[in-house]
C-alpha cells in the first residue's frame, strides 16, 4: 500500500527542462511559524497508535529513510518543532531552514491526522514551495528533490509549473548533472521518469554516458529507454570510443524487437562485432529480465531468463528480403513449448514459431489453416512484422482474416501520437529520435498499402442463395404500427378498491423457469402470478435484465402453465416495481406499477459500466388486459406480441410460405427446402448453432443494468440462477437468409441482415444477436468459427470424425 494520492511523474516528467523555463510567478507563500509547525505536530499527542503510512520505496533506492518515518518517530517522541527539526537536520545533513521546509512540506501533504486526506491545489503549491525553499537551503539535496518528485497529487500544479520549479531546485544543486544521474538510479516502477533524468545529464555533458547507462541499467524495455539506448549507441560509434558494451547492445537489440523496428534491429545486428553476433546465435545472452513487484511488506525484484531473441531476428531479416540470413536464425532458435497459454504465459512464441515454420520450410500447396487455428487458439494481438507476414499468408486462401489482421494493425498504428510527448527538446535524443519517426511511417505505410491491395470485402461471410423472398415483408413489419397493449397512468388514479379474489405478495421460496428472474410475485390460494425478467427475446447482455413476462402457476409454484411476453423491456423506458401495495390482476385487467427510467443507450460502453438516463419519471402505473396479452390473430401457438418481437407476421400463420407455421418453425423466415441441396458451410452452422443451443454459454452471476436508485453506486445484480442468454432458446442471427437454406435446425432461430437489425434496434432498443463467420480448410474437414455477439464472443475450432462435425473451444472474451 503506497501513500494516498501520491502521483508518480511520468515520462514527461522533463518534456520542458531544456527549454529554458522560467518559473512563473507565485504569490509568496509565508514560511511555517513555530506556533503553525507546534500546531500540526500536537495531531500526534492525541494519536493512540502511529499514523498509517507506507514508506515510500524511492528514497530506498537511493539509500535514503522516508523522511515522514523520521518525523512520525520524532514526534512520538516529542512532537515539538524544535526537536523533530533536529532529528531531520542529523539524518539527512540539513541546516535548520532546510529542515524547517522539509517538514512543512511533509506535514502539508500528509497530514498525520488523516494521511488519506483528498490535498487542495493551494496545499500542493505549498509543498512545492517549502520544497524549493528546501531546495535552495540544502542545494543538491537527494531528499529535497525525490520529495518533489514523489509530492502526492502534483497533478493539481500545471505541468509546466511543476516542472519548472523541479528544474529550479534541480539547477541549484553544485553539479545538477551528476545530481540528476543520481536520481536516475532511482529505476524501479517509475514508469521511466528517471530516463530523461539520464538523457539531460548526457545532453548537458556527453562525456557523462557511460556512468548515464550504468545508472539507467538494462532493464528498460519502454520507447523512452529505447531512444535512449539508440542514442547511446550512435553517440559511442561517432566518437569511435570502442565496441558498444555487449550487454547494451543485446538490451537495444531486444528493445528494437519490442518496439516494432525489425529494419533499425537488423541494422545493428549486422553492425556488432563477429564475436557477439556469434554468441546471440548461439544464445549466449547476457542480461536478463528484471522487474520490480510491490508487495505489501516493501519490494522485492524478480530475475527471469530473457526470451530467445532469434525467431524476432529471423523475422525482421524476413521482412528485410534475406531469406538465407533468416533462415540460418531461425534454424538456432530454441524449441517452443506448445502450452504457453495453460502455463499462463505469452503464447505469441508459438504463433511466431509456427509461422516462421510455414515461410522457411514451405511444403508445396500449403493450406495456412494451421497458422489459423494457432493464431486463434492463442488469441493474442500480434506486433509488427508478425502481424504483416500473417496477413500476407492468409490472403491467399483467407483474405477476411487477413483484412481483420491489418485493419487492427493500421487502426492502432494511427492512434499512436505523432511526436514523442517527453523528449522532444533533449536535443541528445534529436538522431534517435528522428531515425525512429522515419521507421514509424514506413511501418504504418507498409501496413496501409498491403491493407489497400485486398480485394474489396464481399459483405457477408454466407452467401446468399437466391433472392431473398421474406425481406419485403419484414420491412413491412418495421414499418408498422407498435402492439403495445399497455397504456401509461399516474399512480394515484389507480383504483382503490380490493380486487377479488384477494392477492397477497409472496416475498421469497419460489423457483423460476430456467432463464427467468423474479421480480415480483403475488398469490391467490394455488394461483400464482410471477412478474419476471428474461433475456430469451430481449438479447441486451449486461445492459439490462431483458424483457418482462408474466408467468401463472396453479399449484402454488410448482409448475408454470402460463408465460406471457408482456412487450415491455427493462429501461425502454419502464422499470416496474418490485413492491407495490397496487395488486397486479383484478379479473382480467393487469396493473403494474411502474416508473420511467429510460436508458440513454449513447452510454452503453462495455462492460456497462456507466448507464445514463435521458428521461426519468415516478408513480405510474400501467394497465392491460391479460387477453390482449394472449392475443394470436393468426392461431400458430405465437401471441401477437411475441411474433412481433420475431418480426414474423401475426396476421399470417406461416410467414415464409413454406408449409411449416410459425409457432412450429424454426427459422420462421426462411422458406424451408428440399434436403441435400444446402452447402457444406450451412450443415457446419447448422451442427455449431446445435451445439451453443445446448446452454454451455449460459454465463452465471452477471451484473447488468442500471444503477438502482437506492444503491447508486451499484448497478442492479441478479444474485441467483442464471442470467437468460438469447442462444438458450431463440437464436437472433445476423446474416443473410440465403446461407440457411436447406438447414435443420433443432431449436428457434431468427435471421437478420445487418440492415434489419438496425432497424429493429430503433423500435425495440438496442439488442445484441449473433453474428457466425466460417472459414472452412481447403479439404473442408476443418474449420475455424468465430462468434460475435458484440458483448461476448470466440473462436471455435471445428473437425469432422466419424461423419459428424465436433467443436473445441479455442479462444474466447467477454466484457
Amino acid at each position: 500500500m503506497h501513500k494516498p494520492g501520491v502521483f508518480v511523474v511520468g515520462p514527461w516528467l522533463l518534456a520542458l527542462l531544456l527549454l529554458g523555463l522560467t518559473s512563473p510567478t507565485l504569490a509568496a507563500s509565508a514560511p511555517a511559524s513555530a506556533a503553525e509547525l507546534h500546531e500540526l505536530l500536537q495531531t500526534f499527542r492525541r494519536l493512540k497508535e502511529p499514523p498509517e503510512h507506507d514508506e515510500e520505496p524511492h528514497f530506498e533506492r537511493l539509500g535514503l529513510e522516508d523522511p515522514y518515518t523520521v518525523i512520525v518517530r520524532a514526534a512520538l517522541e516529542h512532537p515539538e518543532p524544535g526537536h523533530v527539526i533536529a532529528k531531520l537536520r542529523e539524518r539527512y545533513a540539513l541546516n535548520a531552514a532546510a529542515a524547517r521546509a522539509l517538514l512543512l512540506g511533509q506535514l502539508v501533504t500528509i497530514p498525520p491526522d488523516d494521511p488519506w486526506a483528498t490535498l487542495t491545489p493551494e496545499q500542493v503549491r505549498r509543498a512545492l514551495e517549502s520544497y524549493l525553499t528546501a531546495a535552495h537551503e540544502a542545494p543538491g539535496s537527494l531528499v529535497v528533490l525525490t520529495a518533489i518528485l514523489t509530492l502526492p497529487q502534483s497533478y493539481l500544479v500545471p505541468k509546466q509549473e511543476f516542472e519548472a520549479r523541479f528544474l529550479e531546485a534541480l539547477d541549484a544543486a553544485p553539479a545538477p548533472v551528476e545530481t540528476a544521474i543520481q536520481l536516475s538510479r532511482m529505476g524501479g516502477d517509475l514508469h521511466g521518469w528517471h530516463v530523461p533524468l539520464a538523457a539531460l545529464a548526457v545532453s548537458r555533458q556527453p562525456e557523462v554516458l557511460p556512468r548515464a547507462l550504468e545508472a539507467l541499467g538494462l532493464g528498460e524495455h519502454g520507447r523512452t529507454a529505447t531512444l535512449f539506448y539508440f542514442a547511446a549507441f550512435q553517440a559511442l560509434r561517432a566518437h569511435q570510443d570502442g565496441d558498444f558494451p555487449a550487454a547494451t547492445a543485446e538490451r537495444l537489440l531486444r528493445n528494437l524487437l519490442k518496439q516494432q523496428q525489425p529494419s533499425l534491429a537488423v541494422e545493428l545486428a549486422r553492425q556488432l562485432p563477429a564475436t557477439a553476433r556469434e554468441a546471440l546465435l548461439a544464445g549466449r545472452w547476457t542480461v536478463q529480465d528484471s522487474h520490480y513487484i510491490s508487495t505489501v511488506g516493501g519490494d522485492r525484484i524478480e530475475v527471469e531468463p530473457p526470451g530467445d531473441l532469434r525467431p524476432g531476428l529471423a523475422a525482421a531479416l524476413l521482412l528485410g528480403g534475406d531469406t538465407q540470413a533468416a533462415a540460418d536464425w531461425f534454424a538456432h532458435a530454441a524449441p517452443v513449448p506448445s502450452n504457453l497459454r495453460e502455463q499462463g504465459k505469452d503464447c505469441s512464441p508459438e504463433v511466431h514459431h509456427a509461422l516462421l515454420s510455414f515461410l522457411l520450410k514451405p511444403e508445396p500447396g500449403a493450406d495456412p489453416f494451421s497458422l489459423l487455428v494457432a493464431d486463434a487458439r492463442c488469441g493474442r494481438v500480434l506486433e509488427y512484422p508478425w502481424n504483416l507476414m500473417l496477413a500476407q499468408v492468409f490472403q491467399s486462401r483467407y483474405q477476411e482474416e487477413a483484412r481483420d489482421h491489418l485493419s487492427l494493425a493500421v487502426e492502432s498504428e494511427r492512434r499512436k501520437p505523432d511526436v514523442m510527448p517527453l523528449q522532444a527538446h533533449l536535443t541528445f535524443l534529436d538522431g534517435a529520435r528522428a531515425t525512429f519517426e522515419a521507421a514509424d511511417k514506413e511501418r504504418l505505410a507498409r501496413l496501409e498499402s498491403a491493407l489497400a491491395a485486398l480485394p474489396k470485402q464481399t459483405g457477408d461471410s454466407m452467401p446468399a442463395a437466391e433472392a431473398d423472398p421474406v425481406a419485403p415483408r419484414i420491412r413491412e413489419l418495421l414499418a408498422a404500427p407498435s402492439a403495445s397493449a399497455f397504456t401509461e397512468h399516474p399512480l394515484a388514479e389507480a383504483p382503490k378498491t380490493k380486487p377479488s379474489p384477494r392477492w397477497s405478495p409472496i416475498k421469497s421460496g419460489l423457483q423460476p423457469p430456467a432463464g427467468f428472474h423474479a421480480v415480483r410475485a403475488e398469490r391467490s390460494g394455488k394461483r400464482v402470478l410471477l412478474l419476471a425478467l428474461s433475456q430469451r427475446l430481449d438479447p441486451v447482455g449486461e445492459v439490462s435484465g431483458g424483457g418482462y413476462w408474466l408467468l401463472e402457476s396453479q399449484d402454488g409454484g410448482r409448475t408454470w402453465s402460463s408465460l406471457l411476453y408482456t412487450g415491455l423491456r427493462q429501461y425502454r423506458p419502464y422499470e416496474l416495481a418490485k413492491k407495490s401495495s397496487l395488486p397486479m390482476l383484478d379479473g382480467d385487467t393487469l396493473r403494474l406499477e411502474a416508473s420511467v427510467r429510460e436508458l440513454e443507450e449513447k452510454s452503453i460502453t462495455f462492460p456497462p459500466l456507466k448507464l445514463t438516463t435521458k428521461r426519468e419519471k415516478k408513480n405510474l402505473f400501467l394497465q392491460a388486459r391479460l387477453s390482449e396479452l394472449q392475443r394470436d390473430s393468426d392461431a400458430d401457438g405465437l401471441p401477437d406480441l411475441v411474433e412481433e418481437r420475431f418480426l414474423t407476421d401475426p396476421k399470417a400463420a406461416d410467414t415464409d410460405a413454406d408449409g411449416l407455421s410459425d409457432g412450429e418453425d424454426p427459422l420462421p423466415q426462411v422458406p424451408a427446402v428440399d434436403r441435400g441441396s444446402e452447402g457444406p458451410e450451412a450443415r457446419l452452422l447448422a451442427a455449431f448453432l446445435a451445439m451453443l443451443n445446448e446452454g454451455e454459454h449460459v454465463q452465471k452471476g452477471l451484473e447488468v443494468g442500471l444503477p438502482d436508485e437506492d444503491s447508486p453506486q451499484d448497478v442492479l445484480r441478479l444474485p441467483k440462477g442464471t442470467t437468460p442468454e438469447s442462444r438458450y432458446d431463440v437464436t437472433f442471427l445476423e446474416m443473410k437468409r440465403g446461407g440457411l437454406r436447406g438447414v435443420r435446425l433443432t431449436s428457434r432461430t431468427l435471421v437478420f441482415t445487418s440492415e434489419e437489425i438496425a432497424k429493429a434496434e430503433e423500435r425495440f432498443g438496442r439488442f445484441f444477436g449473433l453474428d457466425v463467420s466460417l472459414l472452412l480448410n481447403a479439404k473442408g474437414d476443418q474449420a475455424l468459427i468465430t462468434w460475435n455477439a458484440r458483448w461476448r464472443g470466440g473462436r471455435y475450432l471445428a473437425r469432422i470424425q466419424n461423419g459428424q462435425w465436433v467443436f473445441e473451444s479455442l479462444s474466447s472474451w467477454i466484457t
